[in-house]
């Protein structure tokens, strides 16, 4: 499953910021597990809004453009 991968992944860092997404990435498979795509649905589209904030916030990201 996707999720789980997600999860791995977040486990692997370390900050105050990917500890929360950590926590509603498992809130997402918790509610996908009960049948309450909807709301699992809601909560990825707040966590990508928040991914995409910290994107455009992060000095780590805006000198790593990915390109030569």
């Amino acid at each position: 499953m996707r999720i789980t991968v997600l999860q791995q992944q977040t486990k692997s860092l370390q900050s105050e910021t990917v500890t929360e997404m950590s926590k509603k990435i498992d809130s997402m498979k918790h509610l996908i597990w009960h049948g309450n795509v909807t709301e699992a649905l809601e909560h990825l589209e707040g966590m990508l809004l928040d991914m995409d904030f910290i994107r455009e916030h992060s000095p780590a990201v805006e000198n790593d453009t990915g390109q030569s």
